[in-house]
């Protein structure tokens, strides 16, 4: 064992993929949650393992996803429709006209998930890449099963 698996243990979560912990959290880029691939998470957790408020908390987000992914989709496409114009050319093909908010979702990616959010114990963020603004993320915060906050621009780790 090397002395950075020593200061930084790894280990291999059933739900969270392979994992690294460093100053206080779990991080790992390959976790498959809500129907998306490689996904970066943020957990916290001891030395040893994974908090177990994490499988509760995540949980309950799966299982609220359908209902949050529709009010994404709606912040998604107030946004998109009044920037719809000045976007242009930059659009992808597929959504430069809709008028359906659903047309949405393929172009939009879950890349990151961070639960104890902000240091608020228990809120979870879903921060999202779009097509059609690849500058900035957007993200929603879940708190007890329900969106809290959407954000334009989320911060980075």
């Amino acid at each position: 064992m090397s002395v950075v698996d020593v200061l930084f243990p790894r280990l291999s979560h059933d739900m969270l993929g392979s994992m690294r912990f460093a100053w206080g959290r779990w991080t790992g880029n390959h976790a498959s949650l809500f129907g998306h691939q490689d996904v970066r998470v943020r957990v916290p957790g001891t030395r040893r393992d994974v908090s177990s408020r994490v499988r509760p908390l995540l949980e309950q987000v799966a299982s609220a996803y359908p209902q949050l992914k529709q009010e994404l989709l709606t912040e998604l496409y107030e946004e998109f429709d009044s920037a719809r114009y000045e976007l242009g050319n930059d659009l992808p093909d597929a959504i430069r006209t809709t008028t359906d908010s659903a047309a949405l979702w393929p172009h939009v990616t879950l890349v990151r998930v961070w639960v104890d959010a902000y240091n608020v114990r228990e809120d979870v963020e879903l921060a999202y890449r779009l097509a059609w603004d690849v500058e900035h993320t957007r993200g929603i915060t879940v708190r007890d099963g329900k969106l809290h906050d959407y954000c334009f621009s989320v911060a980075g780790w």
